[in-house]
């Protein structure tokens, strides 16, 4: 039983409505490295209990006000991406500003990236903890302010400054509060960034097809000695940033390119459904089951991962966007 007396709510990291963009005949087809590829249907995909919620108030009740403002912030997008199914809509700055905020949002709302933000936040805590602990008369004199019932000897005030020098402790974020400050903050702080790009809607050749995954924001870019490396960050010069609208578009942002719709060629729907593999976290999501695309994702499938070898250098949030 949930702290609030009631059964938790199934909330999707990866919205319903986007899911059934790459639907055939309400059909949604789900690959995991090394397993046959499952039918399923968008409302089963994406979720997990309570993931926007916060913790329980002093009455007791769940706090969805997260939920709610994601819902909300969905609601604006989802008839933009369901008209940019075709070349012939037309963005207006407002609705293109509607859209990039959405997909800012996308980028930061799945798990991926709240366990890396988790594991920033533990690592900034944990050197922290070495600095108080490497100068020793300060750290006994904290000890002694909060040992106000006098229990700790100066013995123990020893072993625990070895230990945080030691770094020989467990610590794990597990506040719900932190996951969703941490969430929209580094959320506006993307969208601040990619409001300034120009963009493009690639609308892929009869017969091809985009794919998305559960994490189906990703970035490409060049590094420091000009190598292209998947998983830059937004600050980056030269930045890419690619998000699948649905099956048959795929958005795609960077600095100084002319804004236009685009019937693409097979070259780029292929390039973005390889990026899309590589970044997925577990599950690549089509409207076909190909056996094909099942060989080519357990190839290549789930290889970027934020804070192991993408967006590496955040020091903590959300002053992170220069990886």
């Amino acid at each position: 039983m949930y702290p609030w007396g009631a059964m938790p709510e199934e909330h999707h990291y990866v919205p319903r409505f986007y899911l059934k963009g790459f639907t055939e005949n309400k059909k949604l087809w789900v690959y995991e490295r090394h397993q046959k590829p499952r039918e399923s249907k968008p409302k089963d995909e994406a979720s997990r209990p309570d993931f926007y919620s916060l913790d329980a108030d002093e009455t007791g009740e769940r706090n969805d006000a997260p939920e709610k403002q994601l819902a909300r912030i969905e609601s604006i997008a989802a008839p933009i991406i369901r008209k940019l199914v075709t070349p012939h809509y037309v963005l207006t700055p407002e609705k293109a500003a509607e859209l990039i905020f959405f997909i800012a949002l996308t980028f930061v709302r799945t798990p991926a990236w709240r366990e890396h933000l988790n594991r920033v936040a533990v690592k900034a805590k944990r050197d922290h903890d070495i600095k108080l602990a490497q100068n020793k008369e300060p750290f006994y004199e904290m000890l002694r302010e909060m040992d106000t019932q006098k229990k700790i000897t100066e013995a123990d005030y020893e072993k625990l400054r070895q230990m945080f020098l030691s770094g020989d402790y467990e610590l794990e974020q597990k506040s719900a509060g932190f996951n969703l400050w941490a969430m929209f903050t580094s959320g506006m702080q993307v969208a601040e960034i990619i409001a300034e790009f120009q963009y493009q809607a690639h609308y892929a050749p009869q017969g091809m097809e985009f794919f998305t995954s559960d994490n189906p924001v990703y970035t490409v870019g060049p590094d420091d000695e000009g190598s292209m490396v998947v998983g830059t960050g937004f600050g980056r010069p030269d930045v890419r940033v690619y998000f699948p609208l649905n099956k048959h578009a795929c958005f795609y942002m960077r600095r100084g390119i002319r804004t236009m719709a685009i019937l693409t060629t097979s070259t780029f729907v292929d390039q973005a459904n390889y990026l899309t593999m590589l970044t997925a976290t577990k599950n690549l999501y089509t409207s076909k089951c190909l056996r094909r695309t099942m060989l080519l994702f357990n190839q290549n499938g789930c290889k970027v991962k934020a804070g192991e070898n993408a967006f590496m250098a955040e020091p903590s949030p959300p002053d992170w966007r220069q990886s």
